[in-house]
């Protein structure tokens, strides 16, 4: 990825906080978060990772995706940051040091895709302390009454998926302020009808929790159903042969080559689902 410290040191010495006189004004918000989109110095940084991106989609709705779940896994959520308040991140800084917290991370999401020229703003949620990305998409897939799409960074969620827990008991159960950015792009996402589609027929095979897993966890999950529809053929070929029954010798040669393959498969499964349980529980 093309790292570039003179950019890292740009953007440090640019204001992180935000100064007023007197009483804060209503829009703060608004403002504040706007000051961090408006440089595009080094813009072609991003522009490059995202042709890198683009090299494994097949299409602009792919590439969103692909962009989403790029920042949501490779970009580490910052817990020293988050416990000791510390101070938001310009998009690059997030970029650079590859951690973030929401509002990191949120922002950065937010420059990829406006340099796809889509529309996005901000939902914010106060009593949660926590961001999150609005993509402007058709209407029946907007979220909290807008025509724009949540999108959860801070850990692997779907586009327009919003979380009923995020991490450290957070919930989000209360409606979001709306932060519109002054240089967003012009675009609504138009794929939302195809993931929705491709996300009904994951779900019959590999059941919701499949959508919320990365890639490594996605391909043990995947391994694990195919075992167990080997041990379900297996079991079934065991009883219609009545291998507990009499048996001539052929017969029941071919029952202990079905048990001994059963019982292989079962340590196998195990085996499986252990390492598949150890992945979540440190993810």
């Amino acid at each position: 990825m093309p790292y570039d410290d003179e950019a890292l040191s740009y953007y440090s010495e640019l204001p992180h906080e935000y100064f007023y006189m007197n009483e804060i004004p209503e829009d703060w918000q608004t403002e504040y978060y706007n000051a961090f989109m408006k440089s595009s110095k080094y813009d072609t940084i991003f522009k490059q990772v995202i042709e890198v991106l683009r090299y494994y989609s097949g299409n602009d709705t792919e590439l969103v995706q692909i962009v989403v779940r790029f920042v949501q896994s490779a970009i580490q959520y910052d817990w020293e940051a988050y416990y000791e308040k510390g101070e938001i991140k310009y998009p690059y800084e997030t970029f650079y040091y590859q951690m973030g917290i929401c509002s990191d991370k949120s922002l950065l999401l937010a420059k990829f895709l406006i340099l796809l020229d889509y529309d996005v703003l901000f939902f914010t949620f106060p009593k949660a302390n926590h961001m999150a990305v609005g993509l402007r998409v058709n209407e029946e897939y907007g979220d909290y009454g807008t025509q724009y799409a949540f999108i959860e960074t801070t850990s692997l969620h779907p586009i327009g998926r919003i979380p009923d827990r995020l991490e450290d008991d957070v919930t989000l159960n209360e409606i979001p302020d709306l932060i519109f950015l002054n240089l967003s792009g012009h675009l609504s996402f138009l794929g939302m009808k195809e993931i929705r589609e491709n996300e009904d027929e994951v779900v019959k095979f590999f059941g919701e929790d499949y959508l919320f897993l990365n890639a490594k966890q996605q391909m043990m999950k995947e391994e694990i159903l195919i075992i167990q529809e080997n041990m379900e053929s297996i079991n079934k070929q065991i009883e219609e042969m009545d291998c507990d029954g009499m048996l001539n010798t052929e017969e029941r040669e071919k029952c202990e080559t079905l048990i001994d393959k059963y019982n292989d498969l079962i340590i196998l499964y195990n085996d499986r689902i252990k390492s598949y349980n150890e992945t979540i529980d440190n993810n």
